[in-house]
């Protein structure tokens, strides 16, 4: 059956090879094409690649069946050199129009001495471009303007080229063609050359073999190289592609890849399966050792400084609970460790941003361990209350991004150790493993330090236990802050023990954005034209579903393009969504309690349904509409609810430079202004606050749209990337908020004549997911209440963190479901956020404050003018008071002719 197929095969090749002869011998006279003309040319070159293409794909469907199939045409020679006298008079018709890189060329003809590059040696090709390179480097470290010289060295260049190389530049050079155009060339030339080169000639006779199409292929990232001839069929999910491109190769762990790769016997550097030593020498780009980057896996290493063995015991620092107080009066408890090695204190970042503390800068050199030096630039002045007595000392903190790891390094049996009755511990999990946020330097250590008392001298150093063995007794301190407990400890491990508070940690820029809280900022506005919003609107209402059943609304995604058309548009997403989410994982590495707040989240998502973990073997990734959406975190440590919100990139462009919202519609505005609902919330005299919970997040898309919302998660490194497809409206999107907004407006609409209140409170007194309204009695706020969370009901809506002056009415509803608890209101923190502004509950009144200044008061023009746009006041109530200042500040500085930088 095979013999037949290949004869076959040879007959249709041979009748191609009929077609590529007669196109030969078009160009073999000079008076048979010189009347041709440029339009004809480019005919004849089209049709003269389409047919060596055909040829080639005959070719190596005959080598698929038939590996060792012997063919003694040499018709890709034929298909040279013919194509190269087309190219050549397309090149000549275009000279007699003028062209400037000739005109460049034949400006620097100057006599050069000759350097013979071998012709078809990859190495050369290489060390040539490697000395001219370094030529380069050397002159541009001279001060050498060296890319300014393009068109001198690149004529320069390809007159050392041999003919046929120099002939293959100029018929693929772009119009105007670098340095950098030649080095990408040649490096594509020598990978070509390595990847036809034939292994040293033996005592058997050979047959000459027609090298068609065997170009190596490299993928950029992970160094993997393959030859097109033969079978291309992966060995995973026998697709035809090659391994190292394999999706499902890729979202596999390290060592599941590390395991197939050596099941399968395949080499470590192009991840084929071959018997004689590589002929490639790519190395990882990570460790830079001679393996496949894929084949990587990364070494679990300790985050601290210095580490000893311990077989028998550990070493107990001493640690504390201390009291702190915020700006706002409340109370926060975190452990403290104290240090007699340090000069200095230090606090965590993260607490100081919780405590909402004044920040002061300073230029401290701190010196650590080897003599390494490091400048901490900030600092903050706390207030250390101890838990155990009625003491409290004042303390400068400089501000680290992380003090240490948890302490101590593993939790341990408190039976295992002696403990005085009647003693107040300073720490009462001291054996359990918590964070570090603040270590007191051996001023302060030795400020709260105490004598031991008498009675605690007395007691023996250890217990004898009924089965005979000793248990010795803790080492304790008296301290202002109670008894510390520190020194060795017993344990059954043997593991790596901190011996050194420091941890260097990596900045993270997203720290920098942490205050722009997602749920809290006005929605982007992308401006469309009227026939977009119209479409937008068309598509909502032709396909928007209501489940009566569990009172779920599904809807569409308003994609600009027909659904079968997103693939192409898109292009590849899976790359860039892996490579962001390893970054993320690394990140995880540095912040351990970031990656506990993000998979929890994770995991809620999938609890409620959310979210549905599927196989990414279904998708077909070359023609279903797919996008993998790049996730990151938004964290507010002072939220009470969520902590840590997961926000997915829609704008992640693609390998087409195309991103997912650009081809999504954004929709028309539906709900009133932002000024309109604060107006209207101070008409009247009794209001309530409240937030729908999960707005978004109780919406679905339907489900031949979910495709286009995937993202990657595993819970640990050692495990294969999972593909998580998203069921509901997705924060990040585009459409997303037109979409959760339109749906209450719908409700509005369908049932406003069995709820006028709340329908009318949907359409004026709702901003996104936000509801301010006031009454002008307590019945009627009650009532409007009550219809209020029976219409969201049917959307399957649920409301949260109520927040109203009428007592009676917050005694309707939960404690959970309230914004303030009984703490909250003891301490009389009666303040909260709304739509972006401070309001307090008790004087029912908003509270506009100044900017925080970050480092001293403005002085300048430009830094008072930078400090005025500070001020958030969406109702312009400040206006009269922050314009005046402005200008009161810039005609002082006009009167003295200060400049726009110049200090007041």
């Amino acid at each position: 059956m095979d013999g037949e197929q290949i004869r076959t095969l040879v007959r249709k090749r041979a009748s191609i090879k009929g077609t590529l002869t007669k196109i030969e011998n078009m160009f073999k006279n000079e008076e048979d094409y010189k009347e041709f003309s440029k339009q004809a040319l480019v005919l004849k070159e089209e049709r003269l690649r389409d047919t060596f293409k055909k040829y080639e794909d005959y070719t190596l469907e005959i080598c698929a069946i038939d590996p060792d199939f012997d063919d003694g045409d040499d018709v890709e020679e034929q298909y040279s050199k013919t194509l190269t006298v087309i190219r050549e008079l397309l090149e000549t018709i275009n000279c007699e129009k003028g062209c400037k890189n000739e005109c460049v060329t034949k400006s620097f003809n100057t006599k050069l001495p000759t350097i013979n590059v071998p012709t078809y040696s990859a190495s050369n090709l290489r060390n040539f471009v490697s000395i001219v390179k370094q030529q380069l480097a050397a002159l541009k470290n001279l001060g050498h303007s060296v890319d300014q010289w393009d068109p001198i060295v690149l004529c320069i260049l390809t007159r050392k080229l041999d003919l046929l190389c120099s002939r293959e530049f100029q018929l693929t050079r772009v119009r105007d063609p670098t340095v950098a155009h030649l080095f990408n060339f040649l490096y594509k030339r020598a990978l070509a050359l390595e990847n036809v080169e034939r292994p040293p000639e033996r005592s058997q006779p050979t047959s000459k073999v027609a090298h068609v199409a065997a170009v190596k292929k490299t993928n950029p990232d992970t160094g993997a190289a393959a030859e097109t001839v033969g079978t291309r069929s992966c060995l995973l999910c026998k697709s035809n592609h090659k391994l190292f491109t394999c999706p499902q190769f890729k979202l596999m762990s390290a060592s599941d890849r590390i395991k197939f790769a050596t099941s399968n016997k395949l080499c470590e550097v192009c991840l084929n399966n071959h018997s004689k030593k590589c002929r490639y020498h790519f190395k990882c780009n990570v460790c830079k050792e001679g393996h496949n980057t894929l084949l990587h896996e990364d070494k679990a290493s300790s985050p601290v400084t210095l580490m000893s063995e311990a077989a028998s015991e550990q070493v107990l620092l001493p640690t504390a609970q201390v009291k702190l107080l915020a700006s706002n009066g409340t109370e926060v408890h975190v452990k403290a460790l104290l240090d007699t090695g340090s000069q200095a204190s230090f606090v965590t970042r993260e607490l100081a941003n919780l405590l909402k503390l004044q920040i002061d800068t300073a230029n401290t050199p701190v010196i650590g361990i080897g003599n390494t030096l490091n400048k901490l630039k900030e600092k903050v002045h706390l207030e250390i209350h101890s838990l155990t007595q009625n003491f409290k000392i004042s303390v400068t903190c400089y501000l680290l991004d992380k003090i240490t790891s948890k302490l101590p390094q593993r939790k341990f049996d408190l039976h295992n150790v002696v403990l005085p009755s009647k003693i107040m511990l300073a720490d009462k999990r001291f054996n359990e493993p918590s964070d570090i946020h603040i270590l007191l330097g051996a001023d302060i250590f030795f400020q709260i330090l105490l004598p031991p008392e008498p009675e605690l001298q007395a007691l023996p150093s250890s217990s004898e236990a009924p089965d005979g063995s000793v248990t010795p007794k803790a080492p304790l301190l008296n301290t202002r802050l109670g008894y510390v407990i520190a020194g060795n400890t017993p344990t059954q491990h043997t593991e790596p023990v901190i011996t050194l508070f420091c941890k260097k940690c990596d900045y993270d820029l997203n720290n920098s954005i942490v205050k722009f809280w997602k749920c809290e900022s006005v929605p982007e506005t992308f401006p469309e034209a009227h026939s977009e919003n119209d479409l937008c609107e068309k598509i909502f209402c032709d396909n928007v579903e209501q489940d009566t059943k569990n009172n779920k609304i599904q809807v569409i995604l308003p994609l600009k393009l027909p659904l079968d058309s997103i693939n192409q548009a898109l292009g590849d997403s899976l790359y860039l969504a892996l490579k962001r989410f390893h970054n993320l994982e690394h990140r995880f590495k540095k912040d351990s309690n970031l990656f506990m707040l993000y998979k929890e989240f994770i995991h809620e998502y999938l609890k409620q349904k959310h979210g549905t973990l599927i196989d990414i073997s279904q998708y077909n990734l070359s023609t279903d509409p797919l996008c993998f959406l790049p996730h990151h975190p938004v964290l507010r440590l002072d939220k009470k609810t969520t902590k840590c919100r997961v926000v997915f990139d829609g704008s992640m462009k693609t390998s087409t430079k195309t991103s997912l919202n650009d081809l999504l519609l954004n929709g028309p505005v539906v709900q009133k202004e932002l000024v309109d609902v604060l107006m209207l919330f101070r008409v009247d005299k009794y209001f309530f606050i409240t937030d729908i919970k999960n707005m978004f997040r109780n919406i679905n898309i339907h489900p031949k749209h979910r495709s286009l919302q995937n993202i990657l998660w595993r819970d640990s490194p050692d495990e294969s990337v999972k593909c998580i497809q998203l069921n509901t409206v997705t924060y990040g999107l585009k459409s997303s908020t037109y979409l959760a907004t339109r749906c209450l407006k719908m409700l509005a609409e369908q049932h406003h004549n069995e709820y006028p209140i709340a329908a009318s409170i949907l359409n004026n007194s709702t901003y996104v997911d936000d509801i301010l309204y006031s009454e002008k009695t307590l019945v009627g706020l009650s009532a409007a209440k009550e219809q209020l969370c029976s219409l969201l009901s049917l959307g399957s809506f649920q409301l949260h963190k109520w927040v109203s002056n009428s007592p009676d009415l917050l005694k309707e509803i939960q404690k959970d479901q309230q914004h303030f608890d009984e703490i909250d209101l003891e301490k009389n923190n009666t303040s909260l956020k709304t739509l972006g502004m401070n309001y307090n509950i008790k004087l029912d009144s908003f509270i506009i404050s100044s900017p925080k200044t970050v480092n001293n008061m403005p002085q300048s023009k430009r830094e008072i003018l930078s400090f005025i746009s500070g001020f958030y006041d969406p109702l312009g109530l400040a206006g009269p008071i922050v314009v005046s200042a402005g200008y009161n500040a810039m005609l002082v500085a006009r009167k003295i002719g200060l400049g726009f930088g110049a200090k007041l």
